[in-house]
């Protein structure tokens, strides 16, 4: 109907028949409106040959030709006698090169045989406005490492980039994957109050996942989904649970006045994650500093330990230390027991090693002598050395004062010079009283040293006698298993024979008189000693120490902080140091293990650990170590024995029970 009335308004003005070609357009205008990025209109115009016989060719050219957002297709045209064709004309707006604004475009028409040889332009307007986007702040999600089992909450804002409210479409929210397939059980979402701005929190799942990276995409939309939507890339790496490790930085001293000491105790990660929790004491007088905690993995933090109160007692006290934490993943608590034993003020509060028996010297001979003190308690202690005979027997460098700190040790030497002493004919023991006081002149130390002054060999014949023998003594050394004169009972030895004689740690009881006089009346001639009895056999036995708790707390506590630091060789070594000394070495011999593993040395490890365990098989943590050893040896029989040993010893270690299922 259309185009029959507009047929019959081109009559009114043109009389017919037209004897030639002529053109008409039926649309002058074409108005595109408004037309928002990213979108692409078109709009159609028909165009006639409405005049007599013949083909009319025609031409329509656009005002800008290199623009692809403005198109007009066809551009050439030929029309019948009688006929119409349709002209499209698009706009493209999601092209970069189409500006944003009003645009007044025309396209040009040639119709070279057409009767009307003018042919007016057709005008095209379109107005291009702005693309309304979704704005997600920020605009990717990192939520980092999150460990096995626990769950991340962040909380992102959308916008409108027109700045209308946002109504978010929650029945289209989705949570994809990499590969695009909905995954809604990974995380919790929750839409806030439509507005200027609308708050998405989102929660992610950790529980039942595999440990990899995931790589997700959180999609969103308003109410007009198909054109304002928002696609959010969300990344997270689901880790290994936090795994909790306690062990004492500087351990409790066991012996304790009343008064108050500070321990160390370390908390580590050696698992994934962030390991989080605190620490607290069951009992008054068990207090702990610091005791929240934020371990990232393969971390560690030390937490002060106060104990002790002035209100205590003489006697023995217990207490718990409680570690609450994330530790694997999941809320637990760890109970680590305090022993106390309260002891009397008036107890010495030092200890001191010091040999009284000087040995014999002459005149014109100097020694000097060590004597260690120690601090027993877990106050600072101050005193002072005094000689009762400071003429011949006195701290050397004149350091009488003593200053010790809780649990810490000090040696000093003494200086032995005899050139004072009265001249006898014989020999003669002199005696010297060896004091210490504390800082208010109480007396708490008392020991008298002993020395023997033989006369000083000075006649010319004992000198030349001395020196005969030495020459003996020394053409026997030279001559190694040949035999030495040795002494005056004139006995022949082996050199070999005197080495393991030496070596003999224990010497037998002495002899009644008697059976002395009798022995020295028969001697026995001397037995050249087999080749197989070589002297390194005997001398390869372990040197026995005096035991000394006090110096083996301080090497087991310098161990201890390069152990901490990953200074496995230095730790080893002061651990082997502590346990020499040690008179329970069972925890030091527990460090050499670990310190060994650490350093690959399996068999070294194994046997410290072995000793550990043979002396305290109740150790759960050596048998827990001695199995990763053998683990490491391969011998996984003897591991599962050590892991079930650890078990039995504490039910509730956890890393033993994990290393017998990775052996099942």
């Amino acid at each position: 109907m259309a185009d029959s009335r507009s047929a019959s308004v081109v009559e009114e003005f043109l009389p017919a028949p037209y004897p030639a070609p002529l053109f008409v357009a039926w649309e002058q205008h074409l108005d595109f409106g408004e037309v928002r990025r990213p979108a692409r209109k078109r709009l159609t115009f028909k165009v006639s040959n409405i005049g007599g016989d013949g083909n009319l060719d025609v031409t329509l050219r656009p005002n800008i030709p290199d623009q692809q957002w403005f198109q007009v297709r066809p551009t050439h045209l030929v029309i019948p006698a009688g006929e119409d064709r349709i002209v499209d004309v698009e706009i493209d707006t999601s092209l970069e090169s189409c500006p944003l604004g009003r645009h007044d475009l025309d396209i040009q028409v040639e119709a070279p045989g057409s009767m009307e040889p003018e042919i007016p332009r057709i005008r095209v307007s379109v107005e291009v406005l702005r693309e309304i986007v979704l704005v997600c702040d920020p605009g990717e999600i990192d939520l980092g490492e999150v460990p096995l089992g626990e769950s991340r909450t962040v909380t992102v804002s959308i916008q409108r980039s027109d700045e209308r409210e946002v109504c978010l479409n929650e029945r289209l929210i989705q949570l994809v994957d990499e590969t695009g397939k909905p995954r809604p059980a990974w995380a919790d979402i929750e839409l806030g109050a439509p507005g200027r701005k609308q708050e998405v929190t989102l929660t992610f799942h950790t529980a039942n996942r595999a440990m990899r990276e995931y790589r997700c995409e959180l999609r969103l939309c308003d109410t007009v989904p198909e054109v304002n939507q928002v696609a959010v890339p969300i990344h997270v790496s689901v880790s290994p649970p936090p795994q909790l490790e306690v062990e004492w930085a500087i351990p409790p001293m066991p012996n304790f006045t009343g008064d108050t000491q500070d321990a160390q105790l370390a908390v580590g990660n050696s698992g994934g994650g962030v390991l989080r929790g605190r620490i607290a004491g069951d009992q008054y007088w068990l207090r702990v500093l610091n005791g929240e905690f934020s371990v990232a993995a393969g971390q560690m933090h030390t937490a002060t330990v106060r104990i002790g109160d002035a209100r205590l007692r003489v006697g023995t006290y217990h207490g718990h230390l409680e570690i609450f934490s994330n530790d694997g993943g999941r809320s637990r608590v760890l109970r680590v027991p305090i022993e106390l034993e309260v002891v009397d003020r008036s107890r010495c509060p030092v200890e001191i090693y010091f040999e009284p028996d000087l040995g014999a010297l002459h005149r014109r001979q100097t020694a000097e002598r060590a004597l260690t003190i120690t601090n027993l308690m877990a106050q600072p202690f101050e005193g002072r050395l005094i000689s009762g005979s400071p003429d011949w027997i006195r701290v050397k460098g004149g350091m009488e004062e003593v200053r010790l700190g809780p649990g810490e040790s000090r040696q000093l030497l003494l200086e032995v010079d005899p050139r004072r002493l009265p001249a006898k004919d014989g020999p003669t023991r002199h005696k010297a009283a060896l004091q210490l006081v504390d800082s208010t002149g109480k007396e708490r130390w008392k020991k008298t040293a002993t020395l023997e002054l033989v006369p000083a060999p000075s006649s010319p014949l004992v000198r030349l006698l001395l020196a005969f023998w030495a020459l003996v003594l020394l053409a026997g050394l030279a001559w190694g298993g040949k035999q030495v004169y040795d002494g005056p009972v004139q006995r022949i030895l082996s050199a070999r024979t005197r080495a393991a004689t030496v070596a003999t740690p224990a010497p037998a009881p002495a002899a009644p008189p008697a059976q002395q006089q009798a022995a020295t009346a028969r001697p026995a001639p001397a037995q050249p000693a087999p080749e197989s009895q070589s002297a390194p056999e005997a001398t390869e036995k372990p040197r026995r120490v005096a035991p000394d708790s006090a110096r083996a707390r301080s090497l087991y506590a310098e161990g201890t902080a390069h152990f901490q630091r990953g200074e496995w060789r230095l730790a080893a070594d002061l651990f082997d140091q502590a346990a020499a000394v040690d008179p329970a070495p069972a925890g030091s011999l527990l460090m050499v293990g670990r310190s060994r593993y650490h350093l690959g040395e399996w068999d070294a490890a194994a046997k410290a650990l072995e000793e550990a365990t043979r002396l305290k098989p109740d150790s759960a943590a050596a048998h827990l170590w001695l199995g990763r050893v053998y683990l490491e040896q391969g011998n996984r029989e003897a591991a599962s024995r050590e892991f079930e040993a650890a078990l039995k010893a504490d039910p509730m270690n956890r890393q033993a029970r994990d290393e017998l299922q990775k052996l099942r």
